[in-house]
């Protein structure tokens, strides 16, 4: 009954929300780290390296207001090629089955394929994989990204994909599915992290309840630990 009414307030609040202009979205700034899992968040956070086109951008504000796509059509290098207040990456984690899991989702406000194909909305999401949270040196079991339409997992990753704990992250554009993330060896750039139990309750109901164009967040309840699931396999 508590969980009911805990959905419902969660789904009013919404109603206070509003759509606004992607690049005009706030991100969280990322916090002190107080929780291990927080801790070894922050620790193991990758770096994107954005080979052109889109680039992630925040998509929640601590009120709740969500950013608005980009239209369909027009180069993604001219209308979404950075954000002018920062960007963000949005992470959860826990353990799951023998081993912990740190999911990190980044968000672009469009996506276009080599075909020129374009749709609005994209989550792009990383899995890293841990021995343990509380070694003192955890050690990266595998990475798994989306790539290609499906999971795709380093076990373990190379060494020259590795910046020490930050995994090293490609953003591309590929010629069937649009933009994918793959490991590289290229240095890329971090953004300020907020974990799912970070944010405000009226970001997290704005990202459990908002339809992205059929796509829901990767760290949103349910649809988490389905990725888990399908990245585990």
């Amino acid at each position: 009954m508590l969980a009911f009414g805990l959905s419902v307030l969660s789904i009013l609040s919404l109603g206070h929300a509003k759509v606004v202009r992607y690049d005009d979205i706030a991100p969280f700034a990322q916090p002190v780290p107080v929780t291990i899992t927080e801790k070894r968040a922050v620790e193991f956070k990758p770096q994107v390296h954005t080979n052109g086109g889109c680039y992630p951008y925040p998509v929640v504000d601590k009120d709740g207001n969500t950013g608005d796509c980009l239209a369909s059509s027009g180069p993604d290098s001219k209308s979404c090629n950075g954000p002018s207040v920062g960007s963000q990456v949005y992470g959860r984690a826990k353990r799951f089955t023998d081993k912990w899991a740190i999911m990190y989702a980044w968000y672009l406000p469009k996506n276009s394929n080599g075909w020129g194909i374009e749709s609005r909305h994209l989550w792009l999401e990383t899995i890293v994989w841990l021995d343990s949270f509380v070694l003192e040196s955890p050690t990266i079991l595998a990475v798994t990204t989306w790539h290609q339409g499906k999971y795709q997992k380093y076990l373990p990753p190379l060494a020259d994909t590795l910046n020490g704990t930050s995994v090293k992250l490609d953003c591309t554009n590929t010629l069937e599915y649009g933009y994918m993330l793959d490991v590289t060896n290229r240095i890329g750039e971090t953004q300020d992290l907020i974990m799912w139990n970070q944010l405000t309750d009226a970001a997290r109901s704005a990202l459990q309840w908002t339809d992205f164009n059929g796509l829901s967040a990767p760290i949103s309840d349910g649809r988490f630990e389905e990725l888990l699931e399908k990245a585990n396999k």
